[in-house]
């Protein structure tokens, strides 16, 4: 169900839209001022706003102002309600990033057909989107789309006090697997282990092919020993799953795993989280590879050929 967000801070504007969108099933909420818009924006996933320009605190400019400066909110399409005698607003509205406007006193009819325009925009936007951000090879989400949602979540972090882990990692020696058996093989393999990742993972969890050979899970809402749980689990299902060691008799598959989390880091940041990781990964592969570490903690887990077909 698509949901949009009415701030406006006439009683009458309110009653109007509500009967004005019965029978939709469109799901309304309904704000009388623009911070408490702006809060829920943030907080809930909103498919289009319904905004008054002349409000009583924040106006209407500045209210989309402030969403247009914040990832969460930047894509929301807005549409402004403004008095017919306000048409100089209207343009300084759509400077301003807005889509349309409807003037009051406005026909439902209208309205709904406006709203519904600007809502059938958005959903193509939004699967263009989500096709940019999808890697071709393994269904995964793509770099683009990690490095959009890590600073999401590190916003988030330092906005809730909330903590947020990372888990990268790599093929052992994947360059010899193309190089001995092909790069159709290498595919193979990358393609598997994306299969792989789609089960490992919690639904919270962002899976996505870093680069490469590289992969990288981005995990909202855990601590470094919650990493290190499900950075295990993620080792485990690749190392020990029974198409890739049969893959390549001569050549077990396996990876190299680091992770953090900045519940270890004094100060939430994109690189200092991508950097824990990155280290632990780096002393995964300095003792030997086919390797867990994780930044803050000194267990590991290590499984070798030998260890794997027993």
């Amino acid at each position: 169900m698509q949901r949009v967000l009415l701030i406006d801070d006439s009683e009458f504007i309110h009653n109007r839209v509500r009967d004005g969108f019965k029978g939709t099933g469109l799901d309304l909420l309904s704000v009388r001022n623009g911070r408490e818009g702006i809060d829920i924006a943030r907080a809930l996933p909103v498919d289009l706003i319904l905004l008054d320009i002349n409000m009583h605190g924040m106006t209407g400019f500045e209210v989309i102002k402030e969403l247009k400066q914040h990832r969460s909110t930047l894509n929301i399409p807005v549409v402004f309600i403004t008095a017919s005698n306000e048409i100089e607003n209207v343009v300084k509205g759509l400077e301003l990033g807005a889509v349309d406007y409807v003037i009051k006193p406005f026909v439902a009819a209208e309205l709904r057909a406006r709203v519904s325009a600007s809502l059938r925009t958005k959903e193509l936007m939004d699967l263009l989107t989500n096709e940019a951000e999808i890697d071709g090879l393994t269904g995964l989400h793509n770099r683009r789309h990690f490095d959009k949602r890590i600073k999401a979540e590190i916003d988030a972090c330092v906005r809730d006090g909330r903590h947020v882990g990372l888990v990268l990692f790599d093929v052992d020696r994947f360059k010899s697997i193309n190089d001995n058996h092909g790069h159709p093989m290498g595919d193979r393999v990358i393609q598997r282990i994306g299969k792989i990742l789609r089960v490992a993972t919690r639904n919270t969890d962002v899976a996505c092919r870093f680069g490469g050979d590289e992969y990288v899970v981005l995990m909202p809402e855990t601590s470094v020993k919650q990493v290190a749980h499900a950075g295990r689990r993620i080792y485990e299902a690749i190392v020990q799953d029974g198409e890739l060691s049969t893959v390549m008799e001569d050549q077990p598959v396996t990876i190299s795993l680091g992770g953090g989390s900045t519940s270890e880091l004094s100060h939430p940041e994109v690189e200092a989280l991508i950097t824990s990781a990155d280290q632990a990964l780096y002393r995964a592969k300095e003792s030997g590879r086919n390797t867990c570490c994780f930044e803050g903690m000194n267990d590991e887990i290590k499984l070798t050929a030998k260890q794997e077909a027993a």
